[in-house]
């Protein structure tokens, strides 16, 4: 009895703690990206060729969502928030473990980026679908793996690395050459949704993402753990706190990898390689022939590694007793507070709110075009669209060599809202110089 009133105060804290950024936070860019992907492009577009260094599929679930509402809090509840909540009731129906559930629910990194119009709910309602997968054997009946291999692609290029780990675990220490066929199908199918040249011009976008150094891996992991609130790893530790960090975390990483196989394959081992990935890519980007194929992108930003966040506690709590799992969840639930506070109850992102401009004004870059009203409606996503699209002809035509004006007049006003984003200098002070120049 006990224990079941213990569970059921876990889900409510949970469920308060997800629900209350997903209905008081402001829209914020990312979530009006989704919201234009959704309404802008077919069903076929968002699958296959989709102007996004994500997959389409989540963009799919909020298209048929909006032919029903276009309420933010039911958007975020139904796509995003409903998805983390049934990851975190599977992971308990298996593991019968309240503690590993409490550490899943009430992490303040998962549940920002669990409340937010985006994929994020849904690659931890996958992330935690493998676990499972995994542990009860149904990895080994291959038709069920390769679907679930195709669906998370669809879904998240985030689970491709965990996936891909299991599978070479599989073949070279298993002898389980079947494992080839889903090895095969994730570069396939994502060569199919976005092929190789379009993918690597529209993921250089996200050139901003920061390279692993000695002094930003901390960073990233305790905002993993939900310890930070850095959630673009833009911060760095200074040099002291980067040897301590290494001090405690790497002997612990090693003695508990070599100890527990599950906890090695699923997390270490993908962690190492995608900070080697992150390393490699942004140098050999620039090089040879791989400048036509490699983006020069890093994947090193917590979002990207939630499904290893996630592994993390669910194979830590699974190898420590009762006493020690308790204790742990009491003393992250103290560490927890001021994040969630800075993370999931003030702001964290500017909201997205319309600007007063004359008619027939554009705003550059692009993005600062969807701008949308708290009571939206589908008109008002269909006309930041338009705008949206005319400013990307416009900046394309500004950025070219020798700029064509004749686009540019025609728009009684074109404003340049400035960037603080370091790797966008180079980009403003072309286009600005642009501007200046048809304006003469």
């Amino acid at each position: 009895m006990k224990n079941k009133i213990l569970i059921t105060i876990i889900f409510l804290i949970g469920i308060l703690l997800i629900v209350y950024p997903a209905l008081k936070q402001p829209l914020w860019l990312d979530e009006a990206y989704s919201l234009y992907f959704a309404h802008n492009f077919s069903v076929s577009k968002l699958l296959f060729g989709l102007p996004e260094t994500h997959p389409g599929a989540y963009y799919l679930v909020i298209k048929l969502l909006l032919n029903f509402t276009t309420n933010t809090f039911l958007l975020r509840l139904i796509s995003s928030v409903i998805p983390e909540l049934l990851g975190c009731y599977l992971i308990f129906r298996h593991t019968k473990n309240p503690y590993i559930t409490a550490l899943l629910l009430i992490n303040p990194f998962f549940i920002h980026q669990g409340w937010a119009l985006r994929m994020y709910g849904i690659t931890f309602l996958l992330s935690t679908i493998l676990y499972i997968i995994y542990s009860q054997k149904h990895h080994h009946q291959l038709f069920i793996f390769s679907i679930f291999v195709i669906i998370s692609t669809l879904f998240s290029f985030s689970l491709i690395i965990p996936i891909s780990i299991l599978c070479l675990y599989q073949i070279i220490y298993k002898g389980q050459k079947k494992y080839l066929i889903p090895l095969i199908i994730i570069p396939l199918e994502f060569l199919a949704l976005k092929g190789v040249t379009t993918y690597k011009n529209y993921a250089e976008l996200a050139s901003w993402i920061s390279s692993p150094t000695f002094l930003n891996i901390p960073n990233n992991l305790t905002t993993l753990l939900g310890l930070n609130t850095d959630i673009d790893n833009l911060q760095k530790f200074s040099f002291i706190n980067s040897c301590l960090f290494y001090l405690i975390s790497v002997p612990f990483i090693v003695i508990f990898s070599k100890k527990y196989s599950q906890f090695k394959i699923f997390f270490t081992i993908p962690v190492l390689i995608t900070i080697i990935i992150s390393i490699a890519f942004p140098l050999i980007s620039q090089r040879l022939f791989f400048y036509h194929f490699i983006p020069k992108l890093s994947l090193f930003i917590p979002r990207f590694m939630l499904p290893l966040s996630i592994y993390f506690f669910i194979f830590l709590l699974t190898n420590l007793s009762l006493f020690k799992s308790k204790l742990l969840l009491f003393i992250f639930v103290l560490l927890w507070i001021n994040p969630y506070i800075k993370l999931n109850i003030n702001p964290s992102y500017s909201p997205i709110k319309p600007l007063s401009k004359a008619d027939n004004t554009i705003l550059l870059p692009p993005w600062e075009n969807l701008s949308l009203p708290d009571n939206y409606s589908q008109s008002d996503i269909e006309n930041i669209s338009k705008i949206f699209n005319s400013a990307l002809l416009l900046e394309k035509n500004l950025y070219q060599n020798i700029p064509d004006c004749t686009l540019f007049n025609h728009y009684s006003e074109v404003k340049y809202i400035e960037q603080l984003t370091p790797s966008l200098d180079n980009y403003q002070i072309k286009i600005k110089q642009a501007i200046q120049s048809c304006r003469h």
